[in-house]
């Protein structure tokens, strides 16, 4: 089935380095889940990612089967209602983020955090906001070095070519 969503999440682990273990040990112990682990990813604290499952796999992670069978579910190790998120997790979220989205045609409108689908803290801060700007900046240094070549010496059609990636550039900031 073709997943239209991302939901994301904190681990509700404090400041805790590597989670992995123990939120596998979690999930196997916990009737509703039963599963190695619900999510698809975990970013760790050091912004290494964990991949748990597949991207296809549905895995009991928000809370509403629907959300579940349409949705990749991607954790940030940390309890974020007493911590924030470290800058190397944000950075990689947005990567990782990104990147799905490429593949799966998904747009931020439809990237949740779990309180959105859930009543629920988690996860306690504003990762959609955080990979909006982040996203934004990227977008923003692409578009100025898109700007930078197109003022040096090029044939024709890489100058037209340029010249519309920019403009679909501008479109989208």
């Amino acid at each position: 089935m073709a997943k239209t969503a991302i939901v994301l999440h904190h681990s509700d682990i404090l400041n805790t380095y590597p989670q992995a273990e123990r939120i596998i040990k979690t999930h196997l112990n916990n009737p509703k889940i039963k599963q190695s682990s619900a999510y698809h990813y975990l970013i760790e604290r050091n912004g290494e990612i964990v991949q748990f499952h597949d991207e296809e796999f549905i895995g009991y992670h928000s809370g509403n089967w629907l959300m579940n069978v349409r949705s990749i579910g991607i954790c940030l190790g940390g309890d974020f209602t007493r911590e924030k998120p470290t800058e190397s997790q944000i950075f990689t979220l947005v990567g990782l983020v990104t990147d799905i989205q490429r593949r799966w045609g998904i747009p931020l409108s439809q990237i949740f955090h779990h309180r959105d689908v859930k009543a629920t803290l988690c996860p306690a801060y504003d990762l959609r906001g955080a990979i909006e700007e982040g996203q934004t900046t990227l977008l923003a240094k692409r578009l100025r070095t898109a700007e930078t070549a197109l003022s040096r010496p090029m044939r024709p059609e890489r100058r037209n070519l340029l010249s519309r990636l920019i403009e679909r550039l501008r479109g989208r900031s």
